[in-house]
């Protein structure tokens, strides 16, 4: 028990540190529209040779948990439900329609607090593009539609949920 309150004090106060010391040794990432836009492009043409229509690709991890990607979709995409990680998209192009809430069948856990289905029952639509943000809170499923000869790119922030 006294070793489970010592990790319990200490935890938060070893998390700081490593924030700190991240943040110290670098300050801030800065990713150019042009970077993005290059970066998109390979995504494009990654996601056209595969069969969902989707690519995506981790930029940097953040201590402890959290980390940021950008991800191009040109087909729907499945339900996802994430049990630790609220996401943050920031549409950079394109558009799509953003199921959220509901009920989600076909649901299965894929590992590590990820769980991927086929539908939403009774979600709530919305249509996204360019210049819109979105916040996603842990455990809400959600699926993004595409429309044929559209095409959707987002960055996404993936922020961990501590206990």
């Amino acid at each position: 028990m006294m070793k489970f309150a010592a990790r319990a004090l200490f935890a938060p106060a070893l998390l700081v540190l490593a924030s700190v010391a991240y943040a110290q040794s670098n300050p801030a990432d800065i990713y150019s529209s042009a970077d993005l836009a290059s970066r998109a492009a390979e995504l494009q043409t990654k996601a056209m040779a595969a069969p969902n229509g989707q690519a995506g690709g981790k930029l940097d991890t953040y201590p402890p948990n959290d980390f940021t990607m950008l991800a191009y979709r040109s087909q729907n995409g499945v339900v996802e439900q994430h049990a630790d990680y609220d996401d943050v998209f920031f549409v950079l192009d394109g558009d799509a329609t953003l199921v959220t809430g509901g009920t989600p069948q076909g649901l299965h856990t894929t590992g590590k607090g990820e769980s991927l289905g086929t539908s939403i029952v009774g979600g709530k639509s919305t249509k996204i593009s360019k210049g819109d943000v979105i916040h996603i809170s842990i455990n809400v499923p959600h699926q993004l539609f595409i429309e044929k000869g559209h095409h959707f790119t987002y960055f996404v922030v993936k922020i961990k949920q501590v206990e």
